[in-house]
Order: C-alpha cells, then sequence, then structure tokens
C-alpha cells in the first residue's frame, strides 16, 4: 500500500512519463536484426558458410560469399565477407526467420556495391516474404550513375507494415539483370518496440475524489509501470 506521506510527482511529470511509455512515435529505434556476412577465407558457398548469425536465422540461394571488394566507405561497413550475386539472371541471396514480432515502423538497410557506373540498382531486386512462398518486391531508392558511382553506398527502405508482427520474416536478393554484378552486406533491420498498452485511468468527479488522492493514484499507476523498467522515477516511488 502507498504512503499517505510520500511526495507525489506533479501533473505534468505524469503526462511526460506516461507518453514515454506509450507513445511510439519518442521510443527510440533499435536494432533488431543485423548480418555482415561473416569472415571468409576465400570464396565460400552460401550452404557451407559461416555466417555471423545462426539457427533459428537460415541462409541460402544460389550467390557465394567473397573475401574480394570489401565493403567501406559507409557508416557501420564491416568489411571481410560479402555476398557477390553475378550477372547471371536469377542468382539470389535469402535470409530467413528473422522475428519482427513486438516491433513496428521497420526500415532495412544494406550495404550495396555495383560493377558498372550505369546502373542505378533498378536491376537488383529486393523483396520479402512472410510464408516463404510468396514474395513481394521492395522499391530499391534510385542510386547516383555516372563516374566514380560503382562503389559501396548505404542504401534504406521503409518497410511496409505488412512485415510487422512476422515471426519468419525472410528477405530475398535477387539478380534480374546479366549487368552489373552486385555485392550485399551489412544488412539491418531497425525499428521502434510496439508502445507499452495503457488503458487511462477513469473519469472521476471532483467532489467524490480529491486531489491528494487522484495524485496519489497517479503515482501508483506509474510506480506499477516504472519498477520493472528500471526508469529514474523509481526514487519517487516507496519500497515494497
Amino acid at each position: 500500500m502507498f504512503s499517505l506521506f510520500y511526495r507525489p510527482i506533479s501533473l505534468m511529470a505524469s503526462v511526460a512519463i506516461l507518453c514515454l511509455l506509450t507513445c511510439p512515435g519518442l521510443m527510440a529505434q533499435t536494432t533488431l536484426f543485423s548480418e555482415d556476412m561473416g569472415s571468409p577465407t576465400a570464396n565460400t558457398a552460401i550452404s557451407s558458410h559461416t555466417f555471423q548469425n545462426s539457427s533459428p536465422i537460415t541462409f541460402s540461394g544460389t550467390a557465394d560469399v567473397r573475401t574480394t571488394t570489401a565493403s567501406s566507405g559507409y557508416t557501420g561497413s564491416s568489411g571481410n565477407g560479402n555476398v557477390l550475386l553475378t550477372g547471371s539472371i536469377g542468382m539470389n541471396f535469402q535470409i530467413s526467420g528473422i522475428s519482427t514480432v513486438g516491433y513496428s515502423g521497420l526500415s532495412l538497410s544494406f550495404g550495396g556495391h555495383k560493377t558498372t557506373t550505369a546502373s542505378n540498382f533498378s536491376e537488383l531486386e529486393v523483396s520479402y516474404s512472410t510464408n516463404g512462398t510468396d514474395f513481394t518486391n521492395l522499391t530499391v531508392p534510385t542510386q547516383p550513375t555516372g563516374t566514380g558511382t560503382a562503389v559501396w553506398r548505404l542504401i534504406t527502405i521503409t518497410l511496409p507494415s505488412a512485415t510487422e508482427n512476422v515471426s519468419n520474416l525472410r528477405l530475398r536478393f535477387r539478380q534480374t539483370s546479366s549487368s552489373p554484378q552486385f555485392r550485399i552486406d551489412d544488412v539491418k533491420f531497425q525499428a521502434q518496440p510496439v508502445a507499452l498498452p495503457f488503458q487511462a485511468l477513469p473519469t472521476v468527479p471532483t467532489p467524490l475524489l480529491t486531489a491528494r488522492v487522484w495524485q496519489l493514484a497517479q503515482t501508483a499507476l506509474l510506480c506499477q509501470l516504472a519498477r520493472p523498467l528500471r526508469m529514474p522515477f523509481r526514487r519517487h516511488c516507496p519500497r515494497v
């Protein structure tokens, strides 16, 4: 039971903390998956390569992992291994087992490299599947062309809501042309945790509940939420 002698917080502080706990727009993005393609010692088939991630994450496809042309030049570039999609139409690389349960507002980023300056990355197909059978293409942002553009770059794609709350999301990169060749590295999913469910306290007529008791009720609720999250607000809560 809460003591009547500890100092309650103000109404404005209550609103601020409740919004931090329940407003999705204020919750920081977090990395829910990242893969740097490991560190092969030679050209290695996907089926026999040791990637950064392991079960339940699985990797498949007809591409292979290379040591040449290591990723560089963008924030988060890991170097070492990268997946090469040669000029063989239909060559692909797939990552399965990505869980987005409990997350919303997903985005995908990856390091991409092309071998010709004429390409704007339209030949690279990036798609997702929620059932392993039906794949939906994502829109790859148009990339620069011309002199000096055949380099590594970071590409970011905003994912649709259909990718949220999926226990086994599949991501596939696929070659659709004989030129250029593409390299893939540093695949990352970022998202916001789903806001904690919150049910507002009922509206109570002022004559039936004094401001002091109502303030204590607010604080009691906030303490219940703050304690398991180890928030700094706990110092206002009585020891139990």
